[in-house]
């Protein structure tokens, strides 16, 4: 799926912020993955996807890659070095991901 044209410059601009965290793919050195808001990795990776960027793109996979990285036992998601670990669920209603759930 192709970014509509209308988006692209959207795109552009969440892309442009890539580093502005300090680390790469809008994290921060340690690999926050919250901090940031709204050019978060968790926020970055959710709007790129909702403009259309297809999932295959190498940023999304990388980003993908970042954010499973901090899966831990469990099915939790610990989103900084020392921070609390939490879990993050979409709830699937056979079209489209609902709305994202945030449990400590």
């Amino acid at each position: 799926m192709a970014v509509p044209e209308q988006y692209q410059s959207d795109v552009e601009a969440i892309l442009a912020r890539r580093y502005d965290n300090g680390g790469d793919l809008w994290a921060t050195p340690d690999r926050r993955l919250g901090k940031g808001s709204p050019f978060s990795t968790l926020d970055c990776a959710m709007m790129l996807w909702e403009l259309g960027m297809d999932p295959s793109e190498p940023i999304l996979k990388e980003t993908a890659e970042l954010i499973l990285g901090a899966w831990r036992e469990g099915g939790r998601f610990q989103l900084a070095p020392k921070g609390a670990i939490i879990s993050l669920s979409y709830r699937y209603n056979g079209e489209n991901p609902l709305p994202l759930r945030i449990r400590f």
